[in-house]
């Protein structure tokens, strides 16, 4: 387990487990192949 607010070790995860004051909020798996994935899960796109 990675605990880190730095897109770049993100993105190097397969899950993404997103928390907003100590409760869980969402959790993605992302797989290969899966364009922008981490970008839409952590709201990053313009």
């Amino acid at each position: 387990m990675i605990a880190t607010h730095e897109q770049h070790v993100a993105q190097r995860c397969d899950r993404l487990v997103r928390m907003r004051d100590g409760q869980v909020v969402g959790d993605v798996a992302v797989t290969p192949g899966s364009p922008g994935l981490l970008a839409d899960a952590v709201e990053l796109r313009t």
